[in-house]
């Protein structure tokens, strides 16, 4: 909300915060994907991750209205991502994320693992061409994976028509 106010008047910034909200996205960091300079696919869309849960309660508001969403799609790629380009995230300076990790890749597999209560795996789609364009299965599969910090690293999840992909 700091950068939106530089750039635009009060109506405007009212409708951007509306969709911030909606997305559960306190700061500008919250748009990215953790550890890179790339806005996660699903606030380009209009939506919120799916990989996100929120620890801090939010209020619900209904969906803001298309032209809503079209201006915060303007905003982040006309005056967010060139004002961030010059010198990215500072990532190792930011406070803990506002919402708890759901998805976690294993340093020794392939799969996508989320934890909730019982281990669960994504299964890679065949024919994949490399783990940084892998496409994951929609179906989640169990296993007896037991979770430890010391091997699983968090990642953000994107869900689409074609399955589950990392950001």
């Amino acid at each position: 909300m700091e950068i939106i106010v530089h750039f635009y008047d009060v109506t405007i910034a009212t409708k951007l915060n509306r969709c911030c909200i909606f997305s559960h996205v306190i700061s500008t960091a919250d748009l990215f994907v953790y550890n890179s300079n790339n806005i996660h696919p699903a606030y380009l869309e209009g939506s919120h991750p799916h990989s996100r849960h929120s620890i801090i309660s939010w209020p619900l508001i209904p969906r803001p209205p298309q032209s809503y969403w079209r201006l915060c799609s303007q905003f982040i790629s006309k005056k967010l991502l060139p004002l961030m380009a010059p010198s990215g995230i500072p990532w190792s300076q930011l406070s803990p994320w506002c919402f708890s990790p759901f998805f976690f890749k294993h340093t020794l597999s392939l799969n996508l693992y989320s934890f909730e209560g019982d281990t669960t795996c994504y299964k890679m789609k065949p024919k994949a061409r490399s783990t940084l364009h892998a496409i994951y299965t929609n179906v989640p599969y169990q296993c007896s994976v037991s979770f430890n910090e010391e091997y699983f690293f968090p990642v953000d999840m994107h869900s689409h028509s074609k399955g589950l992909s990392v950001g």
